[in-house]
């Protein structure tokens, strides 16, 4: 609605521990297609889903005490044998949807940068798979950044106000 009746900067200001996949892209898909500049403001946590809606901002910024938690769906299925097949297969699909979000950010991250020769997609996708077996991965604000899956900090020299966002 907000694109819609002008091109003016949007901030959304985030507080999640995630959700459900459909829902979580929806909004992931229409701050994604917004055509205004879309900062999003990271309050106490951006975990699961939301982790992955953070990822469509045009600009990522965390609170100093926030933090930041990924980790493989939660799947499931009591239903018959076909069925069962047919869902873990789209659980496949959605986990690999996952890591092309996390991997088209976090391949200008830091920590890529700094331990790959020449980072790419598929060498930060490998990464994450791997770190993402250990269980849920969370991280500090600061270490967010380093990674790649947010932009900046708030309170820092980058980001003095949330108006400095727009």
């Amino acid at each position: 609605v907000l694109d819609n009746l002008n091109n003016q900067p949007i901030v959304v200001h985030m507080h999640s521990v995630g959700g459900n996949w459909s829902d979580g892209m929806g909004i992931y898909d229409a701050i994604s297609l917004c055509r205004s500049h879309v900062a999003i403001l990271v309050y106490g946590q951006a975990e699961s889903m939301s982790s992955i809606i953070l990822q469509s901002a045009d600009l990522r910024v965390m609170m100093p005490n926030a933090h930041f938690m990924s980790h493989y769906g939660k799947g499931g299925f009591s239903t018959d044998y076909l069925s069962n097949q047919t869902g873990a297969k789209f659980d496949k699909e959605i986990t690999n949807t996952m890591f092309d979000i996390y991997a088209d950010q976090c391949v200008k991250g830091k920590y890529f940068r700094e331990n790959y020769k020449n980072p790419t997609a598929e060498k930060v996708k490998g990464y994450l798979k791997r770190r993402l077996k250990s269980g849920d991965w969370y991280l500090s604000a600061h270490e967010a950044v380093y990674y790649g899956f947010a932009d900046g900090v708030m309170l820092g020299r980058k980001y003095e106000s949330i108006n400095s966002l727009k």
